[in-house]
């Protein structure tokens, strides 16, 4: 019987606020959203601040085109 593949894509547990960041430092904006999308849902008490953070990032990315 073949065991079941290991599932690598699901690390949002791994999501955090730092990662995010990280991503933005290094100019991977569509990352960072996605980082701060995930963190909405792990952490809804924040979703306004990350909201914010996901609406400066796509400022960020239109001036850098």
């Amino acid at each position: 019987m073949p065991s079941k593949p290991i599932e690598t894509s699901d690390t949002t547990h791994l999501m955090t606020e730092t990662l995010a960041r990280v991503y933005l430092e290094q100019k991977k904006y569509s990352k960072a959203i996605q980082a701060y999308e995930i963190l909405i849902l792990k952490y809804p008490e924040k979703s306004i601040f990350f909201a914010d953070r996901i609406k400066d990032i796509k400022i960020l990315q239109q001036n850098n085109q």
